[in-house]
């Protein structure tokens, strides 16, 4: 079997993890979504792809305290 090198020397594993846009979802759902992520081993994961109206609602106006919420998480 060939070897071959990882993506990142500094992640030599294999990713698993996924999508997730906590957005869509109410936030007393979130702390059953980061349980679950951790039962599944997730390792990666891209959060709020779909979230800029969310991160920017007016032209000079971000809100990221929900994401800082997600992230600390």
């Amino acid at each position: 079997m060939a070897a071959f090198s990882p993506i990142n020397l500094k992640a030599p594993f294999i990713w698993h993890g996924g999508d997730y846009n906590p957005e869509q979802w109410q936030p007393d759902t979130w702390d059953d979504d980061v349980e679950l992520m951790q039962r599944c081993h997730f390792n990666v994961a891209t959060v709020g792809v779909f979230s800029w109206v969310s991160l920017q609602p007016a032209e000079t106006t971000f809100t990221f305290e929900w994401l800082d919420t997600i992230v600390d998480k």
